[in-house]
């Protein structure tokens, strides 16, 4: 008689059976596990905003909201003195108005004695135009308010859509003056600044000559300085008008931790905040603290960013500077700008280690109120306890275990 082997088959099928319930026990753990991992790598454009303090800053300006062809850079705070290169037109109205006579300048004080001052008769508007084939540098003018209590004020400074800008801020030797540089590319169409002086202010024209304005024309059209001392009543506007082969507005402000920008944003679609070193290598110009948040994620924690990190955005998009002032912090003055961007990519760091800050797909749902929890209660718990009770029934059910 031959032996049987139907129980040996029977006991075979059931371990089989078992294997396969404890596998798939142990399955959604298994691939929450690895969908977790892939959800951590697998990032998007993040919407990020950066609050930070640094000595320059370059942007490639975007069309405003309204579709306008030029783009407010700055509109409010105030100064002791702006000084513009690259001038092809100055148009100012005074309300009484003084020459110096040149070779009175006195270098030790640096400024003209009172006695060097002669009234000059306007009959209107004054408009200022550069000197055709002047020897020298480019066409400029400096303006400062004669006296400190009363500091000028930048009304607007403007400049054409998709122009280049690079903003750097130092100080001068003595440590007491800081100066705002704003060197604009060349553009199809020229920056312009206007200025409002509530007192007294002077004026030096290099390479400039009035056009209109004045009964006569001081030094005819041969005097590559002009020295001027303007007053009025109320306040006096002046506009000044860039070549398109660029301008640099070089402004120091009246105090520090003034508002450049007031009611307004500047729309950017490029951003960089970086400098060269001595060796040409790119540094950071990020001169103190930061942070990088995560509008869209109030409950993730901001990034704190120190000085000296590098950060990279690539891929700018709805990218607006919010705000710009000029600070002091620790004895390190800066400009803190506050930038609120969706960025298709976002790194910090070194140049040898840098790091990717853009959210992944993981972020976004773990700092989703209760979606976590609803996702890990439908993918993985359900899962397991329905596999969990499948394998007590085939327990139950396998006639070994009784």
């Amino acid at each position: 008689m031959k032996p049987r082997t139907r129980p040996r088959v029977t006991a075979t099928r059931t371990g089989r059976r078992l294997a396969l319930r404890v596998f798939s026990l142990l399955a959604p753990t298994l691939a929450g596990g690895l969908l977790v991992l892939v959800l951590m790598h697998w990032h998007q454009a993040t919407r990020v905003a950066l609050t930070l303090t640094v000595d320059r800053l370059a942007a490639t300006v975007a069309l405003s909201t309204a579709g306008e062809g030029a783009v407010t850079l700055l509109n409010s705070g105030t100064v002791r003195a702006v000084r513009v290169d690259r001038v092809t037109r100055v148009d100012f109205v005074p309300g009484t108005l003084e020459l110096a006579d040149e070779t009175r300048y006195d270098l030790k004080t640096k400024g003209f004695p009172e006695t060097a001052w002669q009234p000059v008769v306007a009959t209107g508007a004054v408009a200022l135009r550069p000197i055709p084939d002047a020897a020298g540098g480019p066409p400029a003018v400096t303006l400062q308010a004669q006296d400190a209590a009363t500091p000028g004020l930048i009304k607007v400074v403007r400049t054409p859509a998709d122009s280049l800008i690079v903003m750097d801020l130092g100080m001068e030797e003595s440590g007491k003056r800081v100066w705002l540089t704003l060197d604009f590319a060349p553009a199809a169409a020229p920056a312009t600044v206007d200025l409002v002086f509530p007192g007294a202010f002077l004026l030096f024209a290099d390479a400039l000559s009035p056009v209109t304005g004045l009964a006569q024309n001081p030094g005819g059209n041969t005097a590559l300085t002009l020295s001027l001392r303007v007053a009025s009543p109320t306040n006096t506007a002046v506009s000044i008008r860039g070549a398109t082969r660029g301008l640099v507005l070089q402004a120091e402000p009246s105090g520090l931790g003034d508002a450049l920008l007031k009611d307004i944003q500047i729309p950017v679609r490029a951003v960089e905040f970086t400098r060269q070193g001595p060796l040409g290598e790119r540094l950071s110009s990020l001169v103190g603290g930061g942070t990088l948040r995560y509008p869209e994620l109030p409950a993730k924690d901001p990034l704190p960013l120190a000085a000296g990190t590098l950060i990279s955005l690539d891929g700018l998009a709805r990218a607006r500077i919010e705000s710009l002032r000029v600070v002091n912090e620790d004895g390190r003055v800066g400009l803190r700008l506050t930038l609120d961007a969706v960025a298709a990519g976002v790194r910090i760091g070194t140049p040898e280690q840098p790091r990717d800050a853009r959210l992944s797909w993981f972020d976004w749902l773990w700092h989703q109120p209760g979606l976590g929890a609803l996702f890990a209660t439908v993918v993985w718990l359900f899962t397991t306890t329905l596999a969990g009770y499948k394998l007590w029934q085939e327990i139950r059910s396998d006639p070994g275990g009784h």
